[in-house]
């Protein structure tokens, strides 16, 4: 009765299976046989290892035994081996048998097959699996929280973006992403009474930086429909915020333009058109524009649409036109059109500038109306410029044919007035000689009268002998500048030791150093004091500049300084004479210039020396001048390029 009811209870289970102590399968239900691919016959009697994976313990009986030890009753998750070598996830549930001694022969086993539940899990694995990878894939930042507010979910886009790493967020307030403002409250109260939320806030990452993001957030629930947090999809649009305020910036900035702006589509179609070129047109509103052709703008007869292979050919056109107001009113635009392209490369609109040239067209009239008006004058200018050119050159050859009179002239004269002028000095020597020889006779008892006589005769000749020296001086400085502008001077070019110019004219002139008592005072520094000139001329300059200096110095002394530098050779002619006016100071170098008072003293030259001085210092590229104070003395400089930069 007993093994009856045994079997009707074990029958009515679903599986089951009876292992001895030594592991081994005592008695197995057909249903776990079935689970398992095998027939009862072939599992009874067999290992239990043979269908059962228990990779815990070193043996099946060991585990056996263990479960006879504690009794049994305790459930844990199985895998039992079927025939194909396949698996079968199962709830084991076991019981120790015991003898009617009281002791333990084996264990009960009920396995309960959970395959169906392990699939589902899987599934469930799967797609949970899935789920975070689109979490973690997504562009957008996903941030989830519980009912505390704490964060449970932060992806990767939200720690790139925060600059948080993952660690550094989990379970702590979601406060911390958020700028602490009206619109957070706003959007906590929003989501707990509605369940969902969605529009602008502003997110404070880890360095404190505050930017714009668009939040979209919604409740979270469990499989029993209890709220257990909520799921926040925000995105950073800060670059958006910049790139709205940059496009009103250029709508204002074309809509404040002067210049028409058209957009229309590859069919005519307007687009989009600014205040500028509605107002350009004669229209109220820029509405009034959009869905029209853009040949509203055009006269219909010149109005000749471009296929679209000619539009890409052109891509950008500039030209000028004639468009019509819309009260018919024609005046010319200059148009300047460019394609606009989409992502694809493909044009798809057309945008025009347009600007009412009304004004420059006048202004261009009114240039060539001035053009003419001068090409007129400058004919009339032309032929009056010939004419004085004409004049001009009649002038020119009358000058030089003038000069060449004058050149003449001179050298007639001045042959003429040599000749007598040679005469006169020579018989003033003779007769200063024979009146000498009268005063070796014994004048004592001479009357007075002819002793004044031979007094005054002295005198006149020495007069005579002094004029006809100085009219020969003249005459010369006079043929000397004048063939020197004339430029019918030939020059010499040696190379010239300018120190040996300078004791040349010492000199010359040291007689007259000796008679008026001077001292002559040299300051000579180092270097290279060659250059390259005409020597007999450079030795008149300092002749002319010293014998200056002697004339109007009646006491102490005369200087000269040479100076030789990388550039120039500096030479200085410095006397303690009368000095010369500042109001006379640069007029020194002009022709006949006489220095003192002219009506009270004898002129002390000719007034042609330094003339000629500048033009032969001028003729070595080089120049002079005079520095001086009424009073105390003059100073005259010349400078000269040394012979490498001539």
């Amino acid at each position: 009765m007993d093994d009856i009811i045994l079997n009707t209870i074990i029958s009515t289970l679903d599986t089951f299976l009876i292992i001895s102590r030594d592991a081994k399968i005592r008695n197995i239900s057909y249903n776990t046989c079935k689970m398992l691919g095998y027939s009862v016959d072939e599992l009874r009697g067999r290992s239990f290892d043979e269908i059962v994976v228990l990779d815990d313990f070193l043996s099946k009986e060991e585990w056996v035994n263990y479960m006879i030890e504690i009794g049994g009753n305790k459930k844990s998750e199985m895998t039992l081996r079927t025939k194909e070598g396949g698996e079968a996830p199962v709830i084991f549930s076991s019981s120790a048998i015991h003898n009617n001694e009281g002791n333990p022969e084996g264990l009960l086993c009920i396995a309960y097959d959970i395959s169906d539940r392990k699939h589902f899990e899987n599934e469930l694995n799967k797609a949970q699996k899935y789920t975070q990878n689109i979490i973690e894939s997504s562009m957008d930042m996903i941030v989830a929280v519980n009912t505390d507010g704490r964060v449970t979910e932060f992806n990767r886009a939200a720690q790139r973006v925060f600059d948080y790493a993952l660690e550094e967020v989990l379970e702590r307030e979601s406060d911390l992403l958020f700028e602490k403002s009206d619109t957070l409250e706003e959007m906590k109260d929003i989501i707990q009474r509605d369940g969902k939320f969605s529009g602008e806030i502003n997110g404070i990452d880890k360095k404190g930086r505050s930017f714009p993001m668009l939040v979209s957030a919604s409740s979270l629930y469990n499989e029993d429909g209890d709220l257990i947090g909520h799921m926040k999809i925000l995105r950073d649009i800060t670059k958006q915020k910049m790139a709205d305020k940059t496009l009103r910036m250029l709508k204002m900035a074309v809509e404040t333009m002067q210049i028409g702006i058209t957009i229309a589509d590859l069919s005519g179609i307007i687009m989009y058109s600014n205040t500028a070129d509605a107002k350009m047109h004669g229209f109220d509103s820029v509405d009034i524009l959009i869905g029209k052709e853009v040949r509203v703008f055009s006269q219909q007869k010149l109005w000749n649409p471009m296929s679209l292979e000619q539009l890409k050919q052109l891509n950008s056109w500039r030209r000028e036109s004639t468009n019509v107001r819309q009260n018919g009113k024609v005046f010319p635009v200059q148009l300047m059109s460019n394609l606009v392209y989409d992502e694809k490369s493909t044009p798809f609109a057309v945008v025009t500038s347009c600007e009412d040239i009304t004004e420059r067209k006048r202004l261009e009239e009114e240039l060539i109306k001035h053009r003419d008006h001068l090409e007129e004058l400058v004919d009339q200018r032309t032929c009056e410029l010939q004419r004085i050119n004409e004049e001009l050159l009649k002038a020119k050859e009358a000058a030089e044919e003038a000069s060449q009179v004058k050149s003449n002239f001179l050298t007639t004269v001045s042959h003429e007035l040599r000749t007598p002028l040679t005469s006169i000095l020579g018989f003033t020597v003779v007769m200063q000689k024979d009146l000498a020889s009268v005063r070796l006779i014994n004048m004592d008892n001479a009357p007075k009268k002819a002793l004044r006589g031979i007094r005054n005769l002295g005198e006149s000749i020495e007069i005579i002998k002094n004029e006809s020296e100085r009219l020969t001086a003249l005459i010369n400085n006079v043929l000397d500048l004048s063939k020197i502008e004339a430029g019918k001077v030939e020059w010499e070019e040696e190379d010239v030791d300018i120190r040996e110019v300078f004791q040349s004219a010492l000199n010359s002139l040291s007689s007259l150093f000796e008679q008026k008592g001077l001292e002559i005072h040299s300051d000579v520094g180092e270097g290279d004091f060659t250059l390259i000139g005409d020597k007999n001329r450079l030795i008149q300059v300092v002749t002319n500049l010293l014998g200056n200096a002697i004339k109007f110095t009646d006491y102490g002394t005369i200087a000269y300084r040479l100076r030789a530098s990388q550039n120039f050779l500096r030479c200085e002619v410095e006397d303690q004479g009368i000095g010369i006016p500042q109001d006379k100071l640069d007029k020194v170098f002009e022709k006949f210039l006489q220095i003192g008072d002219i009506i009270k003293n004898k002129p002390a030259g000719t007034g042609l020396g330094l003339p000629i001085c500048k033009e032969i210092v001028e003729q070595h590229k080089g120049r002079i001048w005079a520095e001086s104070v009424e009073g105390m003395g003059s100073k005259f400089i010349i400078e000269f390029p040394v012979k490498d930069n001539v």
